[in-house]
Parts: structure tokens; sequence; C-alpha cells
């Protein structure tokens, strides 16, 4: 299944399928299943910055994320929870559509839950599990999973942690990195993330602070209707 290779694990996958397994293996009960944080988002256009704000979020295993946007008591903001994306205007949903978010599922979920689940899901977003090779991504020696004129992502190969995910729909792509991993009381998280689009170029950057990684929350704050209410 595995062949033996000089690398920090000593295995090297075949798949896709197996470097998710490795990936839930190395970390399983170690990584955070819940994650609270404020982030301040800086959007660029030709190089400059041109709008600021800050968000409020809260994350919990598997596939749960709210954002508020701008402060608490702002009653817009995103929920992803039960594989769809609620958007909220003034504390009402507005639109409610499927969607599993790949970030979610790539970047954090995958060394929560079953392998098996994130498999499926995986090929739900159409990423060929089929192919991986080794790459370089950030300087860093990562596996790269799928097709790079397609979908596809990176994980780093000294630490298996998710480094970089490319997505195309239409001739449209757009690329997310994790970058700048602190461990926070034991568990690392990427506080750093970068967006860039079609032609390469920077879109957003979203910087995280007052990072709370095992943290309390409650299930409730990713029901759309409470989302006015919820705080964490």
């Amino acid at each position: 299944m595995f062949c033996i290779v000089d690398n920090l694990m000593g295995i090297e996958p075949t798949s896709g399928k197996e470097l998710i397994e490795m990936m839930r293996e190395k970390y399983q009960d170690k990584f955070y299943k819940t994650l609270c944080f404020s982030q301040q988002i800086s959007r660029f256009k030709e190089d400059t910055v041109y709008s600021t704000e800050v968000m409020h979020e809260a994350y919990k295993s598997p596939g749960n994320l709210i954002l508020k946007f701008r402060s608490w008591d702002c009653g817009d903001g995103l929920v992803f929870a039960n594989d769809s994306l609620y958007t909220i205007n003034d504390g009402v949903v507005d639109k409610v559509e499927y969607r599993l978010h790949d970030i979610l599922v790539l970047g954090i979920d995958v060394y929560n839950v079953d392998p098996e689940v994130t498999i499926a899901n995986i090929k739900k977003l159409n990423y060929n599990l089929d192919l991986i090779t080794t790459d370089k991504c950030m300087g860093k020696d990562a596996w790269l999973v799928g097709d790079p004129s397609s979908n596809c992502f990176w994980v780093d190969k000294d630490n298996l942690l998710f480094l970089k995910v490319q997505t195309r729909r239409n001739d449209i792509s757009r690329s997310v990195e994790f970058i700048n991993y602190e461990y926070i009381e034991g568990a690392p998280v990427a506080t750093t993330i970068n967006f860039y689009d079609n032609n390469g170029k920077l879109t957003m950057v979203e910087k995280y602070f007052d990072v709370r990684p095992f943290a309390k929350v409650d299930s409730e704050i990713f029901d759309p209707k409470n989302f006015v209410s919820a705080k964490w």
C-alpha cells in the first residue's frame, strides 16, 4: 500500500486517499475541533489595499462556520452548516445554497473526521484523488493532489499540514494559501490566509487575532435563526 521513502512520516502516499488517511492519523485527537477568532481583512486591487474590515468567526467540526461582518451586533454575515451556505442580511436569511466549504474540508475537517467522509466530500468537490505528485509550495516540499489545470491542493510533506488549494470553474480560477502557522495551545493554526485571482494577483488577506482553539462553542450558534443573538 505504501512505499518507504526518506521523509518525516517514513511513507509515501500513492494517492490522495492515502494522503488523507495519513493526515487524519497524524493529528487524530490532537487537532482543534473548535476555533474562535477575529480577523482583519484587507482587500487588494493592483497590489494596493483599497478596503479593510474586521470580522468575527467561530468554527466547530465538522463543517460549521459562522462569520459576523464588521461588529458583534451586525446583522450581516454568513453561516456554513448542513453542507449549505446561509447568507444573512439584517438578521434574516436572505439566501440559501448548497455549499461544501472546500477550505474547511481540506484545511481543518480533514484532521477531525473519518477519512472516508473527507474523501467523499473531496470527490463531490471534483478533486481527482488518483493524481498525486511531489512539488514545491511556498518554498516547502509538498504533496500535490489533483489536476493543476483544474482543482488541486498541496500538503506539507514534513508535517502534513494543509498549504494551498486551487479551484477552477468555467475558466475562472482562484487559489488560497494557509501561511504563518502558529502553535496555539499546542495546535497548529494558520493565522494568515492569502487569496489570489485568476491571474495570480493577490486579492485578499485575512490576518487572525484573538485566536482560541479548543474554545467552548455552542452548536446553536450555527442555526441561522440564532444569528443575531449568537456569541462565542
